[in-house]
């Protein structure tokens, strides 16, 4: 009976320290829980602010794009008039160099002309 009561002393002294290994092992699962926990709010604060951020990079790079576009358009709207514009005036230079061509053309003939019939005159 020493030895059976022995045995269930010794019984229940391994069952305490395995309800206490127990407990240590819980506790220790609930504090890498909560760090695991904290670490992921961690990270999920950082993501969200690195989405921020990106998308507000993002947002100012468009708009310095699209002000970059504007500024070419209207640069090339003032190319393409100032072409247009000096299309134009050589076309307008064109004809009036044509006419005056014109113009010498038939002043060279009237001088010719006037030179054959002083050469028939004489």
């Amino acid at each position: 009976k020493k030895q059976f009561l022995e045995l269930e002393e010794e019984k229940n002294l391994q069952i305490l320290a395995l309800e206490s290994d127990l407990e240590k092992t819980k506790k220790q699962f609930l504090e890498l829980e909560e760090a695991k926990n904290s670490q992921i709010f961690a990270l999920e604060s950082d993501l969200k602010k690195a989405k921020e951020q990106f998308l507000e990079k993002n947002s100012q790079i468009t708009l310095a794009l699209e002000s970059d576009l504007e500024k070419t358009k209207k640069q090339f709207l003032e190319l393409e008039e100032e072409k247009n514009s000096r299309i134009l005036a050589l076309e307008s230079d064109l004809e009036k160099t044509k006419k005056q061509f014109l113009e010498l053309e038939a002043e060279l003939e009237k001088t010719k002309r006037q030179f054959t019939e002083l050469s028939e005159i004489e």
